[in-house]
């Protein structure tokens, strides 16, 4: 394949950031690729020189705020300064703390089932990561012992659900005292002693809905 140049890279940029729009305001179904290719003043086939469909467009951006929450997680992950402890607790602060407008936009996409989308992309890349943080915390014997793969996607699975405000409607109150009982419930399904995590206040405080 032909490498892509600084300035079709910014055509793809353009085209994402037209759809994002298109989509969040009128709904997914709502968005034609020509209605896209409108906004950015260029030709239907550019539209699919980048992408396959307009669901491929909508893959694309959730698929770019995954890996920017991935790449974070990661870098926590690789810290030689941080104990398994430490870093676990970082990296459930990251993804408490995360671009939130942005993922609650993203998510909130009507007509294309954005939310499950955005939820299983985010399960399936950062349990990984997760994995190999408890099975580091296992060899060194702070966390008890089990699948490493399975105990991580649990907390996955607990942070997401648990704090998944758009799915369950809490308020910010609601949310606070959750955010206060996580680091407890998380501590007991990796074994590790009660206050030996803790996953601070929310740096700003929950959006209603």
């Amino acid at each position: 394949m032909a490498r892509r140049t600084r300035g079709t890279e910014e055509r793809r940029a353009e085209l994402l950031q037209a759809a994002r729009k298109r989509f969040v305001r009128d709904g997914f179904a709502e968005v034609s690729v020509s209605r896209i290719v409108r906004d950015v003043g260029v030709a239907q086939g550019t539209f699919y020189y980048y992408f396959d469909s307009k669901e491929a467009a909508l893959d694309a951006l959730i698929g770019e705020y995954v890996r920017e929450v991935e790449a974070r997680l990661a870098e926590v992950a690789r810290d030689p300064a941080l104990d398994p402890l430490r870093a676990l607790e970082r990296m459930v602060r990251v993804e408490l703390d995360s671009d939130e407008p942005r993922a609650r936009e993203l998510g909130g996409i009507r007509g294309a089932d954005a939310h499950g989308k955005l939820f299983s992309a985010m399960f399936r890349r950062l349990a990984p990561i997760y994995a190999g943080v408890v099975a580091r915390g296992q060899r060194a014997r702070v966390f008890h012992a089990g699948d490493p793969d399975l105990l991580a996607e649990i907390v996955v699975l607990t942070t997401h659900s648990l704090f998944d405000r758009d799915l369950l409607g809490w308020t910010g109150q609601e949310y606070a005292r959750r955010r206060r009982a996580l680091a407890p419930l998380i501590g007991m399904v990796l074994g590790v002693a009660g206050g030996a995590l803790d996953f601070g206040e929310a740096s700003r405080p929950p959006r209603a809905r």
